[in-house]
């Protein structure tokens, strides 16, 4: 007999064969070592397979770690104090090396930039409505260019064409223009407006360098390294660059941001914000209404025509103000060709940091305030500390409540970085829908009741929004082979973790809003499986 085909030599090992076909197998391989050997080797293997399938009863896994234990406990308490001590000895020395003059600029000091905030708007509201017009129409513009811009993207991704036309149409109809349209020229290194040549649209421009000499007959919105503007604009100019130089006629309002914002030989007929490292209005420039600048250094030689509000470490002023100079930095000056109608109040470190010349014009008086002293820092006062122990008891009570109502917020868990990512945007979606449904369900008198709930819906799911996060986070460090304890206790475990991150120092706040958003997203999923389609699957199954 022949050698049989290794093909049926494994059948023979795994006792598929029978018979005379075995027999005759059986025969050959008493007499052939090689086949033999073969065979033995299929039988070894199938044996193996067999053992591997086997089943068995699983083997319980021992826990990783064992509970902590008293002595573990009081050593993360006094490390954690360490720490914490540490954090605020850093602190306070940062705070204190933050100039005086400064202080408002103080990014750890977030009481003085909402103290600064209020005394912008309060200023503001003082020069006029005007003012407080012109910044809250640029405002909704730059929402609706955002919001047009997002909502065509999202719901018309897959037509390219259609969403231009849908942005373009939303644009112009809300943009405060008095152009008729809107015209937009961007995908060139260089755009320009020769002299001569008229737009009689709003025009948005997008390049590396833009030039305007000709006339626009609406408002000027310009994105750019560079842009300069020496021709004639009937609307506003919006100029957001490294330099924003602008040497001709603006009818409305001026805005620039920028490194560099220069008026050079330039008339505005209402007001003038420019916010950059070096804001200069140049001896033949003048704006006919207020002037408001941020900078390092403000320079004004020209003339405005109304009242300067400035913000600045160097603040230098040789033009003519019709009425009140308000000046906050490190030092003032009033340069000899300086003519100003009404008070100078310059709010400076020390009364020697205003220097006035004697050639300067000063129609009414000249007076110094000190910045405000920095506040004290709230973690050195038992009040912060107070507040926050209140603030973790209400909210304990709350997810209580909250849990104990819906037993299965309890069973809620995020299994890795991608789940926490997709609640937090989730969480994001209910944070802006919500509210803009309800402010459409109030305009209608049926849908005012619901409106009124889903305002209310909204504000508690932001405020309980970090209990299932919390929650988590304490099962998380209870986990034992016998399962979590009660649900009080994680919580209040994961609570006091939570509103411990919330409060470091500079960071903090990114904390909060991103436990807030996965914490809405959990509640949102949760509430979303509990009430419609799904649900009533449920329901029925």
């Amino acid at each position: 007999m022949s050698c049989p085909a290794p093909s049926l030599l494994a059948v023979y090992a795994d006792g598929g064969l029978e018979g005379t076909d075995a027999l005759a197998i059986e025969r050959h391989l008493a007499e052939c070592a090689q086949c033999r050997a073969l065979a033995d080797g299929f039988a070894a293997e199938a044996a193996l397979l067999r053992r591997a399938l086997r089943h068995e009863e699983p083997v319980p896994i021992p826990p990783l770690s064992r509970p902590l234990g008293p002595l573990a406990w009081l050593l993360l308490a006094l490390g954690g104090g360490a720490v914490g001590a540490s954090a605020l000895a850093v602190w306070a020395a940062v705070a204190r090396a933050v100039p005086a003059a400064l202080r408002w600029l103080d990014p750890l000091e977030p009481g003085g930039l909402f103290d600064l905030s209020v005394t912008v708007l309060i200023r503001l509201a003082i020069g006029g409505t005007a003012m407080i017009d012109s910044a809250v129409s640029s405002a909704v513009s730059a929402l609706v260019l955002v919001a047009a811009a997002v909502a065509a993207f999202l719901l018309l991704r897959r037509r390219a064409g259609a969403a231009a036309f849908a942005c373009t149409a939303v644009l112009a109809a809300a943009l405060p223009t008095r152009g008729d349209a809107v015209e937009i020229r961007r995908g060139m290194p260089i755009v320009t407006v020769p002299a001569g040549e008229t737009v009689a649209d709003t025009l948005i421009v997008m390049a590396e360098s833009v030039a305007v000499d000709g006339d626009v007959q609406g408002d000027l919105i310009a994105f750019a390294r560079r842009v300069t503007v020496r021709g004639h604009v009937t609307g506003s100019v919006l100029g957001a660059a490294e330099t924003v130089t602008i040497e001709g006629t603006v009818d409305g309002n001026a805005l620039a941001f920028a490194r560099a914002v220069t008026l050079s030989r330039a008339r505005v007929e209402r007001n003038f914000y420019g916010f950059g490292r070096d804001v200069t209005i140049g001896t033949s420039a003048e704006v006919v209404g207020n002037a408001l600048a941020f900078g390092e250094t403000v320079g004004m030689h020209g003339r405005v025509g109304i009242d300067l509000l400035s913000f600045a470490g160097t603040v230098e002023v040789g033009g003519e103000v019709a009425r009140d100079v308000e000046a906050h930095g490190r030092e003032v000056t009033l340069l000899p060709a300086a003519r100003i109608g009404g008070d100078v109040l310059a709010h400076v470190p020390d009364e020697d940091d205003v220097r006035a010349s004697s050639g300067s014009r000063i129609g009414g008086e000249v007076a110094t305030a000190a910045p405000p002293e920095a506040p004290r820092n709230k973690y050195l006062t038992p009040g912060f500390y107070a507040g926050q122990a209140l603030r973790l008891g209400a909210l304990f009570l709350a997810g209580l409540v909250l849990l104990w109502l819906f037993a299965g917020l309890r069973e809620v868990t995020l299994h890795d970085g991608r789940d926490a990512l997709a609640a937090a945007g989730r969480g994001l979606v209910a944070a802006i829908v919500l509210p803009v449904v309800s402010v459409l369900l109030l305009i209608t008198i049926f849908g005012i009741p619901l409106g009124v709930l889903g305002f209310l819906l909204w504000g508690l799911g932001l405020y309980l929004a970090k209990v299932p996060v919390a929650h988590i986070i304490g099962r998380r460090l209870f986990a034992s082979p016998a399962g979590p304890p009660h649900y009080a206790t994680t919580l209040i475990a994961g609570l006091v973790l939570v509103v411990m991150a919330i409060n470091v120092p500079l960071v903090g706040w990114v904390v909060n809003a991103a436990v807030t958003l996965v914490g809405l997203g959990l509640l949102t999923r949760y509430a979303l499986g509990h009430v419609g389609p799904r649900a009533a699957q449920s329901t029925m199954a």
